[in-house]
């Protein structure tokens, strides 16, 4: 294998998969693919570029559990709570503004870029490699399993898949999956435009993960990150993945 992780998409979700798989200290060899530019050269592309809507968001950050989404669903209220409450304090970590009219942080707009530049900094200076201006043209499948994605026409291996490319990489997603002929990831759209999942992630593919966004368990930033520091915990703690996806709430 190329890399034992790879995410594609850096959003909020694939962004908090990658902090917090290095805060747990973890030494797997991590792979970001980002379609657009670094958080430090965005102009435009609200819903894409490093860091995805965040870094020209309101700064708004829900720390309500049922603030959008089904995450709750599929690891309980008291479990999604904590694990709001935790990224709120990688936040705090990265800057974020510590004044909070709860269940409302709000971010100074102006700061929010640097934040996200904060973020790109500490995972480059820890070893994750970021590959900006690079599109994901399609997931290798071999044998019921994802073992990788295909970028310009090259294959790139990897052990796990994370599929993080926010609401406007569900169409994206939606193509691969129809392309492929996996009628079997039970695929529907909202009417934002996200793809939905059904309530216990049923992809029938191993070792291929879709958060944030584009996978119907989150809506809003805090959600999507909390779902992205989930996963890096399940990376780190590969025994855990089965329970928590196949809706075993005591995981």
């Amino acid at each position: 294998m190329d890399y034992d992780v790879i995410i594609v998409g850096a959003g909020p979700a694939g962004l908090f998969t990658a902090i917090e798989m290095l805060y747990c200290e973890s030494k797997k060899k991590i792979l970001i693919i980002e379609k657009e530019q670094p958080a430090e050269e965005r102009y435009c592309h609200i819903t894409m570029d490093f860091s995805g809507v965040g870094a020209f968001s309101d700064g708004m950050l829900s720390l309500f559990c049922g603030s959008g989404g089904t995450l709750p669903k599929l690891i309980g209220e008291r479990k999604t709570q904590e694990l709001i409450d935790y990224t709120d304090t990688i936040y705090l970590e990265f800057g974020a503004d510590e004044h909070m009219d709860r269940p409302i942080r709000q971010l100074k707009a102006e700061m929010t870029q640097r934040l996200y530049a904060r973020m790109e900094k500490y995972l480059l200076d820890n070893g994750v490699e970021i590959r900006f201006g690079t599109a994901c043209d399609d997931i290798i499948l071999e044998n019921g399993q994802c073992t990788g994605v295909i970028c310009s026409g090259s294959p790139i291996y990897s052990l796990y898949n994370v599929i993080a490319t926010g609401r406007k990489g569900a169409d994206w997603l939606e193509r691969i999956c129809v392309s492929r002929g996996r009628s079997d990831m039970n695929l529907k759209k909202d009417n934002a435009g996200r793809i939905e999942m059904d309530e216990r992630l049923k992809t029938n593919i191993k070792c291929l993960y879709f958060l944030g966004d584009c996978s119907g368990w989150t809506r809003g930033f805090m959600m999507a990150s909390a779902m992205g520091v989930l996963m890096g915990q399940i990376l780190y703690y590969p025994e855990f993945a089965q329970r928590v996806f196949m809706g075993d709430r005591c995981w």
